[in-house]
């Protein structure tokens, strides 16, 4: 087993980058960033495409020739603000989704059929979601929506309360789990797709929120779950790039501000940190065109150029 590498001053940071071959126009300021921002989540997360190509793996990387430091950084600022965005397009996904699930459940069983073995296909499954149910009722105890069912209702949540203190992950496999005859019919009802379609959605939209929520990486990363494209899209879009959650929430959303809004911060972001890659991100070169499509947004690229 290797011993652990030593810690290194933030000078020391910068001159092993020098030595690597990484540019720099003002070092000064480079140690600023890095007293700011990790080395670890800097560096190496952002330099991966950045790297002279080798035939030695056991040979200390080496940048290609003209990559700087501002170049490393610039991508770092554009995925923080593409974080930011993405969460923005999910969130009101998220809380539709659990709203319309508990609505057609209720309406077709009962408040507390989400306790209800019955209309679930996987036992195991099913008691794995009811101890996360239990967990986050204890971790929540003095929310006012707990509280308030703890005093008045012996602690028995309805499904329209037990949404909103799970994660959209638990309420998501949860909708999973359902029979798939329900599966079927409440995605073709409230999304006009197949289930398998809507699961696929689920699974990236669930775990692209995760990565924002814990700061990570949007940016040359591939999803661990391929999003399910309309025919239209199929060779246009790489359902592994964040580009696929992005579009898919412009389509199955209703706000036509969100969509314009965030059509203008993309093109803004983009124009901004010219060091960005859009094939790293899945973005087709008409990316704009595509989500005035689906977005249904009137003259976009004009109203953008006005925003600019």
């Amino acid at each position: 087993m290797e011993a652990l590498k030593l810690p290194k001053s933030y000078r020391e940071q910068v001159e092993i980058l020098k030595r690597r071959g990484l540019r720099f126009t003002d070092e000064k300021g480079a140690e600023k960033i890095l007293s700011q921002v990790n080395y670890y989540r800097l560096i190496n997360a952002y330099s991966l495409d950045l790297y002279a190509p080798t035939c030695d793996p056991s040979a200390e990387p080496t940048y290609a020739n003209g990559v700087s430091f501002f170049q490393i950084y610039d991508l770092y600022c554009f995925d923080t603000k593409l974080r930011q965005l993405v969460s923005s397009l999910i969130e009101p996904f998220e809380l539709e989704f659990k709203t319309k699930l508990a609505y057609y459940l209720s309406q077709k069983y009962c408040s507390t059929c989400y306790l209800s073995s019955g209309i679930f296909q996987n036992p195991h499954f099913y008691e794995s979601f009811k101890q996360e149910v239990e967990r986050e009722k204890q971790q929540q105890c003095r929310s006012p929506i707990v509280a308030h069912h703890n005093e008045k209702y012996d602690g028995v949540l309805p499904i329209w309360a037990a949404v909103e203190i799970l994660s959209f992950g638990a309420v998501s496999k949860m909708f999973k789990n359902l029979n798939a005859a329900d599966r079927q019919a409440f995605s073709l009802t409230n999304y006009r797709a197949p289930e398998w379609y809507l699961t696929s959605w689920l699974g990236c939209f669930v775990e692209a929120r995760n990565i924002c929520a814990h700061y990570g990486r949007l940016y040359n990363r591939n999803l661990l779950l391929r999003a399910r494209m309309f025919s239209d899209y199929r060779s246009k879009i790489n359902g592994y790039k964040i580009f696929s959650v992005i579009f898919l929430a412009f389509k199955l959303s209703s706000d036509t501000s969100l969509k314009l809004s965030s059509a203008v911060r993309l093109r803004a972001m983009l124009a901004q940190h010219t060091s960005v890659d859009l094939n790293r991100i899945g973005f087709p070169e008409n990316w704009s065109e595509i989500l005035s499509a689906v977005g249904s947004i009137q003259d976009v690229n004009s109203q953008i150029d006005l925003e600019d």
